[in-house]
């Protein structure tokens, strides 16, 4: 490719569209890929990206449109660095930055954005998330304040969806970091945790099972927090976990609130084994489910949250139907599923029929594999 040559010799404006005609137009046949990012990879060097970029920042339209045609064979760490390069123009020309991606057939542009490419990237927002401190979680989120301030100010009615789903993802993306940072700043005491967790089970009064759920972390833990959460739960709540059970199936609501809130701490089978007790407690006491689960440490975007129930995540969960399916009735089992959405029926609050319609929604998709 020639033209990337010239036009790393000379960046001129000429050059420069003479590049952009020398590159591929819309989304490159999956046979052909190979060969041009080979392509690609050979011409485009740090130089050429390098100097491509600055244009970018600069809002140069020849070399925005460049950037983004890149996408139709770009591949890995190459189409990561894309990612950037767009990321950061949002503050320097949100409406460059709508209008090119627009134009782009080669796209599925609302779902490239939803998985947060692009408008979630940049070379300082990489450096700021990658740091793993509250400060710099703050700061990122302020950088993110800056794009989402930007976009509004594009009141083109051709670029107003685009946009909006812009904004839309980059809230996501905040609200991720928002739980990040409190995560950070906050400390875990696991001698704290343990020691609540002992006296709750020696004496699951009400004074203790409060004690319990405040002291337990308030987000997922992850990271280094990871090693505290497993050896409480193995040396702590294991153990105590059927006579949590037993509480749960009583419709006690502050065992409820604890199974729900140790969340936090769960992996593997020990979330198997929470989301077996709470499934149970739909046909027991359906409203306190439904307000229960409605505080679920979710570790990101609530709305994903629901998106887990709606596969059937927990609603789908305990009992009978945590038994391989081989060995049960499927009889028995489409009753149980019916049981739970005739118990869902009886709830009525407004505030409980969003969370009441997705898990009815989700046991009546479980339902129909039984047919």
């Amino acid at each position: 490719m020639k033209a990337a040559e010239v036009y790393s010799a000379d960046p001129s404006a000429e050059n420069t569209l003479h590049l952009l005609n020398a590159l591929p137009q819309g989304q490159v046949p999956e046979s052909s890929r190979g060969d041009e990012f080979s392509k690609v990879f050979h011409y485009f060097d740090g130089n050429v990206l390098a100097k491509l970029n600055r244009q970018v920042l600069e809002a140069d339209r020849t070399a925005v449109k460049i950037w983004v045609r890149l996408y139709a064979i770009a591949d890995g760490a190459f189409t990561e660095w894309l990612n950037d390069g767009m990321g950061d123009l949002i503050r320097v020309d949100p409406q460059l930055f709508l209008e090119e991606l627009s134009y782009y057939p080669g796209l599925d542009l609302e779902q490239y954005i939803d998985v947060g490419y692009m408008v979630c990237n940049g070379h300082r927002l990489f450096d700021l998330t990658t740091s793993e401190t509250y400060e710099a979680s703050k700061e990122a989120i302020k950088e993110l304040e800056l794009r989402i301030k930007a976009l509004e100010k594009v009141k083109d009615t051709n670029l107003r969806q685009l946009r909006d789903v812009c904004i839309k993802r980059i809230r996501r993306c905040q609200y991720q970091l928002n739980m990040m940072a409190e995560e950070q700043e906050h400390v875990i005491d696991w001698d704290s945790i343990a020691q609540a967790t002992v006296v709750y089970f020696l004496d699951p009064s009400a004074e203790n099972a409060t004690n319990l759920y405040e002291a337990l972390p308030k987000v997922q833990v992850r990271g280094k927090d990871r090693r505290g959460a497993f050896l409480v739960v193995n040396s702590q709540i294991s153990d105590h976990l059927p006579l949590l059970r037993e509480f749960v199936k009583r419709g006690d609501r502050n065992s409820v609130k604890i199974a729900v809130r140790l969340w936090t701490l769960a992996d593997g089978g020990f979330a198997e084994q929470l989301s077996d007790m709470l499934g149970q407690l739909i046909r027991i006491d359906p409203k306190l489910f439904l307000a229960e689960i409605g505080d679920f440490p979710w570790p990101d975007d609530y709305e994903k949250f629901k998106d887990w129930l709606r596969q059937g995540n927990i609603v789908c969960d305990g009992g009978i139907l945590s038994l391989n399916r081989e060995n049960v009735d499927e009889t028995a089992i489409r009753e149980e599923l019916e049981m739970r959405i005739k118990a869902l029926n009886t709830v009525t609050e407004n505030g409980l029929a969003e969370l009441r319609d997705i898990c009815i929604t989700a046991i009546k998709e479980e339902l129909a594999k039984t047919n």
